[in-house]
């Protein structure tokens, strides 16, 4: 009697579980999803870059007039300001994550500096320059992560340099006034290179980058000590002083990434 009731209510519970689990939806498995595609560097970009230039250097300096004789110094400009300007290039990257490319900048340029020359020779010594431009190789890695951030391109760039800078005096030297101005327009690929650089970049949209990075550009003519002028000016008047347009450069910028289909 007892292994009858116990049978049949094992009975009774096996049909109430299998009618609950009937009444119960339908599994589905979850649909099938593929992975994000990893971000690629290679394409055709351009965009706009603002930064700072400075430089500093020490040079000797004099000036000769009619009854005022040539005296050596030698005096310190500091040179700075601020930049702006737009670049355009062709990123290609690699399957072990090299990026290869080719960079063209150009930038407006605040930069300047001068020297005051007095009290035996009042006046200035100045430099200004109105223009600098670079066209580079670059060569990179594509960090999938790197510290905090996912997909940071860490480059060096080098190649040739372009720029355009100013160089003017006016000085009171005894009874005679000195003044020279000139401008001069340089594209530099001597010693080796005219423009070197580091940085880093780092997308935030799918087509639209953001990059931070320092540029050393050298207008020359010499690499690391710049020229030395000396002129013979109207009125029996001379003036020699040293001048060089080689500068740090600081930019912070933006590139659209162009969907060419390649």
């Amino acid at each position: 009697m007892f292994k009858l009731s116990v049978a049949t209510i094992t009975l009774v519970l096996s049909t109430s579980v299998l009618a609950s689990a009937a009444d119960l939806p339908a599994l589905t498995p979850a649909p099938l999803t593929s992975p994000e595609p990893a971000y690629s560097w290679t394409g055709l970009y351009a965009g706009a870059n603002v930064g700072f230039g400075t430089d500093r250097y020490t040079f000797p300096y004099g000036f000769q007039a009619p009854g005022f004789e040539f005296v050596p110094r030698r005096g310190t400009i500091v040179s700075h300001g601020p930049i702006g300007g737009v670049q355009f290039g062709y990123n290609y990257q690699t399957p072990w994550k090299v990026v290869l490319g080719i960079d063209v900048e150009a930038e407006g340029s605040g930069v300047h500096g001068n020297l005051n020359t007095g009290p035996f020779t009042p006046g200035i010594i100045s430099t200004k320059v109105n223009l600098y431009g670079a066209f580079r190789l670059r060569f990179g890695y594509a960090f999938d992560r790197l510290l905090l951030l996912d997909n940071v391109l860490i480059y060096i760039a080098l190649g040739g340099a372009f720029g355009s800078f100013s160089d003017h005096v006016a000085v009171q030297a005894g009874p005679a006034f000195i003044g020279y101005d000139q401008s001069t327009t340089r594209i530099q690929m001597s010693k080796a290179v005219g423009s070197l650089g580091i940085g880093a970049a780092h997308p935030i949209t799918p087509n639209i980058s953001v990059f931070v990075d320092y540029r050393y550009t050298a207008l020359g003519p010499e690499w690391a000590h710049g020229r030395q002028i000396n002129v013979s000016l109207p009125n029996d008047t001379a003036a020699s002083f040293g001048t060089r347009a080689m500068y740090h450069l600081i930019r912070v910028g933006a590139n659209w990434k162009f969907d060419l289909g390649m």
